[in-house]
């Protein structure tokens, strides 16, 4: 069985900070187009040290894992008023 993506703190913080350098070019709802996981595949190339190789499949999903983490945190947010600092977490 192949081993699949490794995702490490440093390539998610890497992943992030490119999407967040091309925001301008997701379209309605931060939704990134082929083209620019694409180019994010390329962008984690160099830092891949372990695990299988990026593919848009496995950039896509990440995207949505973190889409989702976020809209929990939101929502946890509005009702509780639970404050999040995002160098320490909850």
């Amino acid at each position: 069985m192949p081993a699949g993506a490794v995702w490490t703190s440093a390539k998610e913080t890497a992943y992030v900070d490119f999407l967040v350098d091309h925001v301008a070019e997701a379209g309605n709802g931060g939704n990134f187009k082929m083209a620019m996981f694409q180019r994010a595949v390329s962008h984690l190339a160099p830092l891949i040290e372990r695990g299988a190789v990026k593919t848009v499949k496995t950039c896509q999903n990440k995207w949505t894992a973190f889409c989702k983490i976020n809209r929990i945190i939101r929502a946890i947010q509005s009702v509780s008023g639970w404050v999040w600092d995002n160098s320490t977490g909850g």
